[in-house]
């Protein structure tokens, strides 16, 4: 079929845990992988079944902006300077403490705030590792928890992490959500590491198996579905094995570590689709898989600034990431080196922008989710 190919021999990911929040979006028929769980998600003015997290937790309800300490004069021994008349210059004639001095206090406080730790919630899958690289280290700021990314959204959504690499349609889960500037995991072109697996034309698909980890990937299987290919297949949830998802079905959507090394080319007539190269033919603008977003009452600059200073290590390092996470396999080492040299980008600039706002126009026509909103960023 002229398709590109990609990949060698690697591990299945794991399937999600039983217990995951509802994969089904709106418009799906009976049987679709989104409407596994047997039910539709339940639709706010917010977005996609927002769950919102108690405002606060974790953090005070401060104006944004830069916390500085005021320090009042003091004596070489320490204590405070009396003024002329003898006086504490920190309470007024009547003995009361200044307003000065409670400034002082919650500046205090919000310094604090600024060396908060918070539930950092990220994905194991090998294009989320240069964002991470290091972030072990700052246990001062990070508690890190691994999981896929539909898993690590659903986190998010109830609260139990503050901060998260998540799957760009869940941004539309919840209209309180901030994202982190300029970081993302983007591709402009073939991505190679989601792909739809198929011995038949893509118009001649009527059932697709769908490794659910990313509801973004599903989401974009459906608009190219529509918009490229002319079809309208079922999607069934199954766990990432090739040979017994195509068993079942006609198709095959993989993603992560699984799509990038599994040999495709060893099965007679199985083509590897590719879902970024298909985006890019249909839009002509890059892709956004994910970024981070988060909660704006606890997620601080000293946050934002660690996560670009992780992106800046993992890029300085993506062979050492490589021989730390990779498959051990030279040649797949080396597909890997690549895939994260060429296929991924890990910025997310005004092309990227500009994509990410078409697909979610994308999503809306098809009633994936109910309704867009723009995207509100972290002050830096």
């Amino acid at each position: 079929m002229g398709r590109r190919r990609t990949g060698a021999g690697f591990r299945a990911a794991a399937p999600a845990a039983d217990g995951e929040a509802d994969h089904r979006i709106r418009g799906c028929p009976s049987g679709c992988v989104l409407a596994a769980a047997g039910r539709q998600y339940r639709f706010d003015s917010g977005g996609l079944a927002a769950v919102r997290p108690a405002i606060g937790a974790g953090g005070f309800g401060f104006r944004r902006g830069r916390c500085r300490r005021r320090l009042s004069h003091r004596r070489p021994g320490g204590g405070r300077e009396a003024d002329a008349g003898g006086r504490d210059p920190a309470t007024d004639s009547g003995g009361r403490a200044r307003p000065g001095r409670t400034r002082r206090v919650l500046r205090s406080a919000c310094d604090r705030r600024q060396m908060s730790v918070i539930r950092l919630g990220a994905v194991e899958y090998l294009n989320a590792r240069p964002l991470v690289h290091g972030l072990e280290a700052r246990s001062d700021l990070f508690s890190i928890q691994y999981d896929v990314p539909a898993r690590v959204a659903s986190l998010l959504h109830s609260g139990r992490i503050d901060l998260a690499l998540i799957p760009s349609i869940e941004y539309l889960r919840g209209t309180h959500y901030r994202v982190v500037p300029d970081i993302a995991v983007a591709s402009d072109g073939p991505v190679a590491s989601v792909a739809l697996f198929t011995t038949r034309p893509p118009t001649a698909v009527r059932s697709i198996a769908v490794d659910a980890s990313s509801r973004t990937a599903a989401a974009l299987l459906r608009i190219l579905c529509a918009q490229s290919f002319d079809i309208e297949p079922q999607l069934h949830a199954m766990p990432p094995d090739l040979p017994t998802m195509l068993k079942r079905c006609d198709a095959a959507l993989l993603i992560g570590d699984v799509a990038l090394f599994t040999e495709h080319e060893t099965v007679v007539d199985l083509d590897k689709i590719d879902l970024g190269e298909e985006w890019m033919a249909l839009a002509n603008l890059p892709f956004i898989w994910a970024f981070w977003a988060g909660r704006p009452d606890v997620v601080t600059p000293a946050h934002i600034d660690a996560l670009r200073e992780a992106r800046a290590a993992g890029l300085a390092a993506l062979d050492e990431i490589v021989s730390a996470h990779g498959p051990k396999d030279e040649e797949q080492a080396e597909i890997a080196r690549a895939y994260l040299q060429e296929n991924v980008q890990f910025a997310m600039n005004e092309e990227g922008r500009a994509g990410l706002k078409r697909f979610y126009a994308e999503a809306v026509d098809l009633d994936l989710v109910p309704e867009t909103h723009a995207v509100r960023y972290f002050e830096s």
